[in-house]
């Protein structure tokens, strides 16, 4: 069985970072482990646009190696631990 964890890593003005990771759950042994850059874009123009106000409080230096506790998750679940 494999746990998938994502988290909302980064959130800058326009643009924000979403990490992932993937463990084998029987011994935590990770398999794999990404970021992925993305921003919100208005169609059909395709004009950047900023990030809700409200983001605000998730906005933070924070990385892919952050410290599990410190991350946001995206799933609205608790970090698989």
């Amino acid at each position: 069985q494999l746990a998938i964890e994502g988290w909302l890593d980064r959130v800058e003005r326009v643009r924000f970072w979403c990490g992932f990771q993937i463990t084998r759950a029987a011994d935590n042994m990770l398999i794999a482990q990404c970021r992925q850059m993305l921003a919100l874009i208005e169609m059909p123009e395709g004009k950047l646009l900023r990030l809700p106000e409200h983001w605000e409080k998730y906005r933070s230096n924070d990385s892919a190696e952050s410290e599990r506790e410190d991350r946001t998750p995206i799933s609205g679940r608790e970090p698989v631990q």
